[in-house]
């Protein structure tokens, strides 16, 4: 239904402001951003630490908008949050050493797309043991020990993937990375700068 915004529309988190109540604006984050795209649709953008959930409600002030002629201003009105129609999957980046050698420990780290909280899935492709123990594991860093004895097989690839849930439950696709294990330590190099002779020449 088309409305009217009494008072006149003002800019982003101004008209957030004086459509919202307290409570509603705390739901929305840190300085959200509110804009009509035509005279029944208003757009929220939401901002930093948004907690607003799909059953949410949203309570707008009372006498801010009228019917489009005018005749009546609303009284407080809630509106019920909805779960989008087609929601954006989130997008998660792996990122960790393509080997790892009998005595290194291993650390992989997953980076996702999203501004809230996510869950982190892990598992392994190549051995059900390895796998069976990162399900266990739900943060964005995985740590293995030194030695890594949880990798039993030497000189074989092992394939890591990652995959985070959002609040909404939309599941990213899958990021792998194949690690291999090897046999032998990996060298150590080490630099000495040349030496310099300090003497004096007259």
């Amino acid at each position: 239904q088309a409305v009217n915004r009494i008072g006149g529309v003002l800019q982003g988190s101004m008209e957030c402001l004086a459509l919202f109540g307290a409570q509603s604006m705390l739901l929305l984050g840190v300085v959200p951003t509110c804009s009509w795209t035509d005279y029944s649709s208003l757009q929220v953008v939401l901002g930093r630490d948004a907690s607003v959930l799909p059953g949410s409600s949203l309570v707008m002030k009372p006498g801010v908008i009228s019917t489009s002629n005018g005749l009546a201003a609303n009284e407080q009105l809630s509106i019920l949050v909805a779960a989008p129609a087609f929601p954006e999957a989130p997008s998660v980046v792996l990122e960790g050493p393509a080997t790892v050698d009998v005595c290194s420990p291993l650390v992989l780290r997953a980076t996702a797309s999203s501004s809230r909280p996510v869950l982190y899935s892990w598992s392994c492709y190549d051995n059900d043991v390895l796998d069976a123990l990162l399900q266990t594991k739900s943060g964005p860093t995985l740590s293995l020990r030194e030695g890594t004895p949880e990798m039993e097989a030497l000189d074989t690839f092992y394939t890591f993937a990652v995959t985070v849930t959002d609040f909404l439950g939309t599941r990213s696709e899958p990021q792998s990375l194949r690690v291999l294990k090897q046999r032998a330590p990996a060298p150590v190099l080490s630099l000495v700068p040349p030496s310099v002779d300090r003497k004096a020449h007259v």
